[in-house]
């Protein structure tokens, strides 16, 4: 997801939630009561597409890593760490 807080949007109360999957349409427009919930939204949802970003790369070396230890344990290279 993808969020999206463009100029003006601070006096209409709004902000734009866009999925950015691939083959993916989804747009959410959400519309708060008043600056204030706007603002918490905002920042609880910067939090968790941040705490999303760094799980999925955290993710993505720890399975880089298997893969080159795999590879390497397979020509003989490295040793079991278990």
């Amino acid at each position: 997801m993808k969020l999206t807080e463009e100029a003006g949007d601070v006096e209409l109360l709004r902000f734009t939630l866009t999925d950015k999957s691939p083959g993916a349409d989804l747009v959410l427009v959400c519309h708060a009561l008043n600056e204030e919930l706007r603002q918490t939204w905002i920042t609880h949802i910067k939090s968790l597409l941040d705490m999303q970003g760094h799980f999925l790369r955290g993710t993505q070396l720890i399975l880089g890593i298997c893969i080159w230890h795999w590879i390497l344990a397979d020509r003989g290279l490295v040793a079991c760490l278990i």
